[in-house]
This record gives structure tokens, sequence and C-alpha cells, in this order.
């Protein structure tokens, strides 16, 4: 295998792959057509290499698919982009009193699965309440699909310990999004929505949807489960890509909604 550089970024080389997977050029789209991902100084950070070494393109492929958005948008003029609704990023603030599973520390770093997409944060050495600040983006086709967030302790010589999990429920930030639509001129700091802790989530504190510069945003303080203790603190953030069917086509699955639209009520005058 060899490695290609194109511009801050290393790339392995690897055969050409007629249909690479869609969430690889959702995101591919995402970091290099519209920008939204590049950090400003140009350079990536270890967690966004990682992902587009994950990506396994090689530079024709990176050239096509993500060097600028009207490739991207016409890609999408083709129909390749109508199951899905858009990106969520989603950064992996730090964890609180994480459990013990060396010595005296241990040494975390967090998965999130949604689906078939996997993705992982960097690992933090010998700290309890680290502090990873790590951005990931997954590729959203069906938002009740639980994404589960799971933290590890990595070992080199041993499969790495779990340090519990928890499971991130979007639906009430998708809805929040849509109502926020048509919002505008909103003072920053505007609560949408507040969600409480309950038996129905992974929540530890309150949870609020908020508006501010024009973006609706969720900070998460997660508990862990199947562990003796642990939070992590995360935040969600939504991510529009030209071509995909967007927010509106979604229906939310709830106890009493079977997924499908109900008829509307004929109203006789």
């Amino acid at each position: 295998m060899v490695a290609r550089k194109l511009g801050h970024v290393t790339l392995r080389k690897t055969k050409k792959k007629k249909n690479c997977k869609l969430e690889d050029r959702l995101f591919v789209a995402a970091m290099h057509g519209d920008g939204l991902m590049r950090p400003e100084d140009g350079h990536y950070s270890e967690t966004q290499r990682q992902q587009l070494d994950c990506v396994n393109l090689d530079v024709e492929q990176l050239n096509v698919y993500g060097s600028s958005k009207d490739a991207f948008q016409n890609d999408a003029s083709r129909g390749i982009l109508r199951d899905h609704i858009g990106l969520l990023r989603v950064r992996v603030r730090r964890g609180i009193n994480l459990a013990i599973r060396d010595t005296v520390s241990s040494d975390p770093y967090v998965v999130l699965i949604m689906g078939h997409q996997k993705l992982k944060t960097r690992v933090v050495k010998n700290n309890c309440n680290p502090e990873w600040n790590d951005e990931l983006t997954l590729s959203i086709n069906d938002p009740n699909v639980p994404i589960i967030l799971t933290v590890y302790d990595k070992d080199t010589f041993t499969v790495d310990d779990q340090m519990g999990n928890a499971e991130i429920d979007i639906k009430p930030y998708i809805a929040a999004l849509k109502m926020g639509k048509g919002l505008q001129n909103l003072p920053n700091g505007c609560a949408l929505k507040r969600i409480q802790p309950g038996r129905t989530n992974c929540l530890a504190d309150e949870s609020s949807i908020v508006w501010n510069d024009g973006k609706i945003t969720q900070d998460m303080h997660l508990r862990l489960k199947n562990v003796e203790c642990g939070e992590v603190l995360i935040q969600l953030e939504w991510i529009e890509i030209p071509g995909c069917k967007g927010l509106e086509s979604e229906v939310m699955k709830a106890p009493w909604n079977s997924g499908k639209p109900r008829n509307p009520v004929k109203r006789h005058h």
C-alpha cells in the first residue's frame, strides 16, 4: 500500500472502487467541497486524518467527489444522495469521572456507531477526566436508527476494555431543526426546546437545544450505562448538504406513531 499526499492530508493508495460508500462521499464532500469542516489554518486534527484515511479513496476519486461543490451537486442530481437527509456533526467534548481500568487510571477513547458507520476519537492517556474536543461526522438517512456511544480503555497487549455506553437520541433535535427552519433573528442563546433526564434517555442533566448565530445545536450530558461510573459531554450540530432529500421528508417514530403520515382531517363547513 502506497501513501499519497494531497495538501495536508495523507491518503492511502488503494485500488479504485467504482462504487465507494455513499457516506464516504458525503463526508469527503463536506470536508473538501463545501469546506464545512476544513480548519482555518488548513491543518487537520489527528481524528480528521483518521476519518479521511478510513474513506480509502485515492486522489482521483477525491478530486471527483470532493474537489468542488459543483461536482458534488452533479452526483446529487443523478439521485445518488436521495436516501440521505444530511450530516450530523458530533463534538465529543470531555469525560467526567470515568471508570478506572488500569492500575490507577485509564486511557479512554470514544467510539460512535450508527448502523454500519463507526467513528472514534483520539486516545487520552492516564486520565479519567479526559478532554477530547474531537468532531465526528455521521451521514444520516434515518434519524430513528440509534447512535451508540461507547467509551473504551486503550490497552497495548490485550483487548480494549469497555468503560460504559450510552444511546444518543437525536429525534428531539431533528424535530427542533424542523421547527427552527422558518425562524430568523432570534437572540443568541435562545432555547428552542429543553429535554429532561428520564428513564427513556441517557441524560444526566437537562439538555437544551439552542439557537446561536443562525445555527441550532444541542448540548448533551450523558450518563454511561453498564459501568460503575462515568459521564460524557457532547454537542450535536446539523450540516445541510445540497442534493439530499432534507429534513422535511422525515417522519419521526413515536409510540403512538407507526411511522406513516396520517391522512389530513377533512372539515365540513
